[in-house]
């Protein structure tokens, strides 16, 4: 592994900015900041990406758009919120095994297009799986304990097993007895640090600038998409908040 750029993250601003140019920015400063690899070296190019919707059908081209030879391959993956990693397993056992000598793997995800929780309720008719277990579904793994400090409650077992990410969370607050206290304690240093690192420049061979138009707006709020909006540099991670501080 030889480079790790990534582009700034953001709840809103990078909204506006397709998955197509943002995969291609990341491929392009990979090879731009590495000299030594050449082009021609580069076999591979995996995709990682859950809910790209239409976006989806254009990951194939990112090799070309980011200027590599016809002759790399391009692969996706969706393994859920694991799929950036999966793709990155994927490029480093092919090099392990000596399929591949060079590959890039890239990642990318825009939750604000997708809707979460428009499926509707689950019934056994629906989707049966989400509310019918079989005893192995449904009850800890023999070897839980090998992998998990804790039992899981009852409540947990009997539960879907597709819930939201808000829910996940409070499993895990639950199941621990994290407080809110806890969670606060080690999420303002956590923010602190971020902020030093960036002071110090630790996040500049990282992170790779997006230049993003802004969209313009009429009186009434409706979006005028001929209208050409001010053009900014994105290049710092959005959710940082340098001064906040934890409260009883």
């Amino acid at each position: 592994m030889v480079s790790v750029p990534r582009s700034p993250g953001s709840s809103r601003k990078i909204g506006s900015y397709s998955f197509g140019r943002a995969w291609c920015e990341g491929c392009s400063a990979t090879v731009e900041r590495n000299p030594k690899v050449q082009d021609h070296m580069i076999e591979d190019v995996g995709l990682g990406n859950v809910l790209g919707n239409a976006e989806f059908v254009d990951m194939g081209r990112v090799a070309r758009l980011a200027g590599l030879p016809p002759e790399v391959s391009t692969f996706n993956s969706n393994r859920q919120c694991g799929s950036s990693m999966e793709t990155l397993h994927r490029i480093a056992q092919s090099i392990m095994i000596g399929a591949t000598e060079c590959g890039i793997a890239l990642g990318a995800e825009r939750m604000a297009r997708t809707i979460p929780g428009d499926e509707g309720p689950f019934t056994r008719v629906t989707e049966p799986y989400q509310v019918e277990f079989t005893k192995a579904q449904r009850d800890m793994s023999p070897d839980h304990s090998e992998h998990f400090s804790v039992p899981f409650p009852d409540f947990i077992l009997d539960s879907p097993p597709k819930v939201s990410m808000l829910q996940t969370a409070q499993n895990v607050a639950e199941v621990y007895g994290l407080t809110r206290a806890d969670l606060d304690e080690y999420a303002v240093p956590s923010h602190q640090k971020a902020a030093e690192a960036y002071e110090a420049g630790r996040f500049k061979d990282e992170i790779v600038p997006l230049e993003i138009e802004q969209p313009v707006f009429d009186d009434s709020g409706s979006w005028l998409p001929d209208e050409k909006g001010e053009m900014i540099s994105f290049d710092q991670d959005e959710c940082i908040r340098a001064g906040t501080i934890s409260k009883p």
